[in-house]
């Protein structure tokens, strides 16, 4: 668990937390804490309880916080009110996630089930995928809430949400396997990687259904990469970041710079410097040239920048700790 704190000059905040967002408003983040989520203002004050929960996720498109709580799945507003039970489960829920237009849940259970429901409960249905072992390692819905794009033991498979109409994308073979795999914004387009095992390679893929095109994105790409609501994707590597356009399929590299965070906005990008010491704020439009950098004082070990909706304030993790910044 990490230590948050929010550091305004006259209040210093401690908290041991595991979820930190802030993504409506200007004013406020909602974050964790021991099974509970609170929200608090960026200036340190009014800290208030919104939920017994935790493992919550946010849909900007519909404006609610989903969460768990034991075996019980809640959504509420981002202020806490019209707080209300939308599933009970018979096991425990290991996993919530939004489809990228918010418009459907995805669950998945400690025993391998996988359910789709619509954001006020309705439509619950278990994905049947009637495949070989049946084993679903990675998944999404598609935007419109239709199409189940997977990854199994197989291979990379397309179906319906009602699990007909199996369709294989790509065999596994005897050197590489698939890993992770979701649709960014676009109904045909599926973004998933590929891992060499020989070589300990990674190819990040971009496979289009319109035309069954399946083209390299990256090669060599870093294990860790972040697919932001829009179409840009943040691969943070040795030696820096680097930001992939789906549409123009065109690349920045961001020398030394890690931790790189998109705004909600999809305008600025948040980085840290390579000692650790330095914030890098990039200019999505203009690039470098309207880029700044923000030296902190002191015996400084910056990870984790986050942007605040409104571009102007940036929490951040100081050896183990989160500290506010404006």
């Amino acid at each position: 668990m990490r230590k948050i704190l929010l550091f305004v000059p006259t209040l210093l905040l401690t908290f041991y937390s595991c979820n930190i967002v802030g993504p409506k408003g200007d004013n406020n983040v909602v974050f964790d804490l021991e099974s509970k989520i609170y929200t608090v203002d960026t200036d340190g004050a009014n800290l208030r309880l919104l939920a017994n929960g935790s493992n919550f996720v946010y849909s900007q498109t519909k404006g609610i916080i989903i969460y768990i709580d034991n075996k019980t799945v809640h959504s509420m507003n981002y202020d806490g009110t019209n707080n209300h039970v939308i599933l009970t489960a018979e096991n425990y829920i290991s996993d919530l996630k939004f489809n990228s237009s918010g418009t459907k849940i995805c669950i998945s259970y400690d025993n391998n089930d996988k359910c789709v429901m619509n954001t006020d409960g309705s439509g619950f249905a278990f994905v049947n995928f009637r495949y070989g072992s049946g084993n679903i390692f990675s998944w999404s819905i598609s935007p419109l809430g239709d199409k189940i794009v997977l990854i199994s033991e197989e291979g990379l498979f397309l179906i319906d949400q009602d699990g007909n109409n199996i369709k294989c994308l790509r065999e596994t073979s005897g050197k590489t396997y698939f890993r992770l795999v979701s649709f960014p914004s676009d109904e045909n387009k599926i973004l998933y990687d590929e891992f060499n095992y020989m070589n300990n390679h990674v190819n990040l893929r971009l496979y289009n259904l319109a035309d069954s095109t399946d083209t390299i994105l990256s090669r060599d790409a870093p294990l860790y990469y972040e697919v932001t609501g829009s179409d840009t994707i943040i691969l943070s590597g040795q030696g820096g970041t680097t930001l992939l356009d789906l549409k123009t399929v065109n690349n920045e590299f961001l020398p030394q710079m890690y931790d790189a965070h998109l705004s909600k906005d999809g305008k600025k990008i948040a980085c840290r410097g390579q000692d650790y010491s330095t914030i890098f704020l990039y200019d999505m439009k203009s690039g470098l040239k309207n880029s700044i950098f923000i030296n902190l004082p002191g015996d400084r070990d910056i990870t984790m920048p986050i942007l605040t909706s409104d571009n102007k304030h940036i929490i951040f993790q100081i050896n183990s700790v989160f500290e506010y910044y404006k």
